[in-house]
């Protein structure tokens, strides 16, 4: 193997590797806690384990809702998100960031994302998410 092929290897594995790491790696699900972020929208949907749809507004829990979102992580995918069947959703959570929002949804599929045709962030512990959230509006 020549010289300039095994540097090409070597290069292609170091980026390979922080490629890696950089998917892999999971991000605070509220990414700026310096900000004024606000909960735009937050509802639970009290038909989920029926399979039915019936949204209860939960948005005066806002503060709780953040401070137990600061908690909890999610890893970027590379899914893209294009809409979701609202039976699959227990909690539905709009954040607003001053310069975009971040729509959580937690349910079968628990995911974030930043707008529709982005790519989905998957939420780390999203079982352990989805309890601390049902504590909260019991």
């Amino acid at each position: 193997m020549s010289k300039n092929v095994m540097w090409l290897v070597i290069i292609l594995v170091i980026f390979a590797s922080a490629f890696s790491i950089f998917i892999n790696y999971p991000r605070d699900i509220i990414y700026d806690k310096n900000s004024s972020v606000t909960v735009l929208l937050a509802e639970y949907n009290a038909g989920y384990d029926d399979g039915n749809v019936d949204y209860i507004s939960i948005s005066d829990k806002s503060d709780e809702i953040i401070t137990t979102l600061s908690k909890y992580k999610e890893r970027i995918s590379f899914i893209v998100a294009n809409g979701y069947n609202l039976t699959d959703v227990e909690f539905r959570i709009i954040l607003d960031y001053g310069d975009g929002c971040k729509e959580i949804l937690l349910g079968n599929n628990s995911y974030s994302y930043m707008g529709v045709g982005k790519f989905k962030h998957t939420i780390v512990n999203d079982d352990n998410l989805l309890e601390e959230l049902r504590k909260l509006i019991k």
